[in-house]
């Protein structure tokens, strides 16, 4: 697969070890996946508030120029993939070169893919369950995607075991905080909730951007799991778009489809 590593064209498979020390070894980067519809990105202006704030906590130099190229290069690789409409996009952003947990420059390295995205933007899922080996604690790094997700490797693994579409992850208190891949919203009495991002989840950049764009206030709460069993409705949101949930433990719930209406996407 071809990519772009510092601003040239390579095969990732091509990566040497000495770009990838410190992601490998101290997991000190992180990463956007994004949704792009014929070479832009509907999500972009998110994506880059959340990648100049994650940097700047983590004390990332040069991401003014990595930022300014990315949508160039997303245009490149959407020819590269035939022009396909619709791509999955990842950037990873890690700190260059070597060191042990003091690191020897605070530089940042790039690497940026695509892939055809198969999935819908919009799907609907039956088979969830709550998440009971891995739960989410807040720090100040916790609203952004770190390239270090083993918690998110035991929580998948988790709902594979379990035969299930989605898990839904609680914070130690035994709130509710995200979803596997997602942020989380419900309805309940013409009111609409989100979890609050001291619950340790991601703030999402749908997550943002449904806030902003919704004609209802959005409530962000630390709310129970019991809360969602008697919610009006459920859905889940990433980059690449939202999911209904149908059912869970039980409780069945309707569609929120007018949510889809505000979507950034050609749907």
């Amino acid at each position: 697969m071809k990519a772009i590593f510092n601003h040239s064209t390579i095969r990732i498979e091509d990566l040497k070890y000495e770009s990838l020390y410190r992601a490998t070894f101290y997991a000190d980067g992180f990463f956007e996946t994004m949704c792009a519809e014929n070479g832009c990105i509907p999500l972009w202006s998110y994506h880059v508030k959340r990648l100049f704030q994650a940097g700047k906590a983590a004390g990332l130099q040069g991401l003014n120029e990595i930022i300014e190229s990315i949508p160039v290069y997303v245009e490149s690789l959407s020819s590269e993939l035939s022009g396909k409409p619709v791509m999955r996009c990842k950037l990873t952003i890690w700190r260059e070169g070597m060191g042990l947990y003091s690191p020897e420059s605070d530089q940042t390295n790039f690497l940026l893919s695509a892939s055809i995205l198969e999935n819908p933007t919009i799907r609907e899922i039956n088979h969830v369950g709550f998440c009971e080996k891995v739960f989410n604690t807040w720090h100040f790094l916790s609203k952004f995607k770190q390239i270090g997700a083993q918690s998110y490797v035991i929580a998948a693994r988790e709902m594979k075991s379990r035969s299930l579409d989605d898990i839904i992850i609680l914070d130690a208190q035994g709130n509710i905080s995200e979803a596997l891949y997602s942020n989380i919203f419900w309805s309940k009495d013409d009111q609409l909730f989100t979890p609050a991002l001291e619950t340790g989840c991601v703030e999402g950049t749908m997550r943002n951007y449904l806030i902003d764009k919704l004609p209802v206030q959005t409530n962000e709460v630390c709310c129970p799991r019991e809360e969602l069993l008697h919610a009006d409705a459920i859905f889940f949101s990433n980059a690449l778009g939202i999911c209904h949930l149908n059912k869970l433990e039980g409780s069945t719930f309707i569609k929120a489809q007018w949510v889809e209406d505000f979507l950034p996407f050609i749907i």
